[in-house]
């Protein structure tokens, strides 16, 4: 359903507007601006040293919080390719005292471009594998082409990559705690949120014809195996996607509703989703979506109950522009990570993270020297947000304080 057809919640964008930003007293070099009263420190950067020898890897994404009797576990996702480095797309785990980084080292590997996710109820972590379609033959528009049209067996390249790992953190080692949950579909993984039930799973699909699933397992705590399906907002329904493998051409001949690129997905104080649609316009002559221009994307708003879908924060480029993740704060209010365009960077000034207001203002929390923020956490307390900034092979990962 294209964008214009949303139904409009209360929350209209005229009344959106952002709070002035004074320096902060303590700003890292990796932040350019911070809101007033919260400063900032550099938990660790790209290239760092490890306990276990190896070095902080860079393209630092998703940040997973695991609070400790007297550390805190904090696990690092690296959106890196698949055998980069021998490790390709994996995880690092950080124990942290006092506020500070004590111990690190490498956990599993082996993956392809781990982005966002999620942390279970029981206690793991759910990491999705973007881009499949670069093991398909061909040149980018070909590849695009043939994973939007072609349906492929377990054999094929493309089977490789592009599912969602559950990602174990208990233990003194790594070995043995990925699992490859198949049955959450094979596509361009974004971000996953499993549900209080512990039973349902909300996935995004980070591609220009993107579409929303829902996967219910069998037993609760067990995604070993379950029902696949796509979210038709038109109709208010789930379609059935009975092939996991070929999820992405299921849900399209099902008649699911088209978004453009969906990044993060949160649980909201009121049990409703709320989803990041990053945007997406037409990239050139060979590109299969012709005429497609939505450039700054949009905050969506799920009920989970009626498929209602929503506009919850319309992007216009000055204000907002491609939200990418998404985090709730203890009071309820919305933080969002802009990943924007090149061209929007260029026209509209520096990646932000913004923060949505009860009085549906937008209050600016961080300016990104360079590059992108990502994977918002909540360190224990809620009092200090911990932040990936994502930078080419540089950036780290930041803690802001003072919330």
């Amino acid at each position: 359903m294209p964008a214009s057809r949303l139904v409009p919640v209360a929350l209209g964008f005229a009344a959106l507007a952002i709070a002035q930003v004074s320096q902060a007293s303590s700003l890292p070099d990796l932040l350019s601006d911070l809101a007033p009263g919260l400063s900032a420190r550099v938990l660790i950067r790209a290239g760092e040293k490890l306990s276990d020898g190896t070095t902080f890897a860079p393209h630092n994404d998703l940040t997973a919080v695991f609070p400790g009797a007297t550390s805190t576990t904090v696990m690092v996702g690296h959106e890196l390719k698949l055998g980069r480095d021998g490790w390709g797309g994996h995880f690092t785990r950080l124990e942290l005292a006092d506020g500070k980084v004590v111990s690190g080292r490498k956990w599993v590997g082996g993956m392809q471009n781990n982005c966002a996710g999620t942390v279970t109820p029981w206690g793991t972590i759910l990491s999705g594998e973007e881009y499949p379609e670069a093991f398909y033959p061909g040149d980018r528009w070909q590849q695009q082409k043939a994973f939007l049209t072609e349906r492929i067996g377990p054999d094929h390249p493309g089977a490789s990559v592009g599912w969602i790992y559950e990602i174990g953190v208990k233990g003194l080692t790594g070995a043995g705690q990925q699992f490859r949950r198949t049955g959450l579909g094979h596509f361009s993984h974004e971000s996953a949120v499993v549900m209080p039930d512990e039973r349902t799973v909300y996935v995004t699909e980070d591609f220009a014809e993107a579409f929303l699933y829902r996967f219910v397992a069998d037993r609760p705590r067990d995604l070993s195996s379950g029902k696949l399906s796509a979210l038709d907002a038109t109709h208010h329904r789930w379609v059935p996607v009975q092939d996991p493998l070929n999820a992405h051409i299921e849900a399209r001949d099902g008649g699911a509703t088209v978004l453009r690129r969906l990044e993060d997905i949160q649980i909201a104080p009121d049990g409703s989703l709320a989803i990041a649609e990053t945007g997406y316009v037409t990239k050139g002559p060979k590109d299969h979506l012709q005429g497609v221009n939505d450039p700054f994307g949009r905050v969506l708003k799920l009920d989970p109950r009626t498929c209602v879908l929503s506009s919850l924060v319309q992007g216009d480029g000055k204000r907002l522009a491609n939200p990418d993740n998404l985090l709730f704060d203890a009071q309820g209010r919305l933080l969002i990570c802009e990943d924007q365009f090149d061209a929007n960077l260029e026209t509209h000034g520096r990646n932000e993270v913004l923060r949505l207001e009860k009085d549906g203002s937008l209050m600016r929390i961080a300016e990104i020297a360079g590059g992108e923020p990502t994977g918002p956490s909540w360190l224990p307390g809620g009092k200090t947000l911990i932040l990936s900034i994502m930078h080419e092979d540089e950036g780290g990962v930041v803690a802001i304080e003072g919330f």
